[in-house]
């Protein structure tokens, strides 16, 4: 259960993380950064590895093609410093916080309706696996 006096997104990444097993909405790319500060949070410019490290284990490029399809988007802007090293900072735009206001229902959702969603994974998996089997004797 959640401690006293705990934040609705400190709970919300908790539950998230406590039931999302074998990956899936708690481990997206878009989602993980959301959950991190919860919502009301100042989104700030932040780091190239500062995001990374909020989404466990995307890789280098996988981030890269994201951040330039919500920078295409008008989600996010790039800001490109000349320093040494070079320096980056990407931050949602008004647009991309009203998209965010959207992805915190969802979350909500799937923290809600998280025992149907694990109920009917557990049904399909009972399902498939005879199916499996047959196939299995057949070859």
């Amino acid at each position: 259960m959640s401690r006293p006096g705990a934040s609705r997104s400190a709970i919300r990444r908790q539950r998230l993380h406590r039931h999302e097993r074998g990956g899936g909405l708690a481990d997206h790319p878009v989602l993980v950064p959301a959950q991190q500060a919860g919502p009301g949070h100042r989104w700030g410019p932040r780091r190239f590895n500062e995001l990374r490290r909020t989404v466990p284990g995307i890789s280098q490029r996988m981030l890269t093609a994201t951040l330039r399809v919500l920078e295409h988007d008008g989600l996010v802007t790039r800001s490109v410093y000349a320093e040494v090293p070079p320096r980056v900072d990407y931050e949602l735009t008004p647009l991309g916080r009203t998209l965010l206001e959207r992805v915190w229902g969802l979350i909500d959702w799937a923290v809600e309706r998280h025992d149907d969603i694990e109920g009917a994974r557990g049904r399909y998996d009972v399902r498939r696996t005879p199916e499996k089997s047959q196939q299995n004797l057949r070859k």
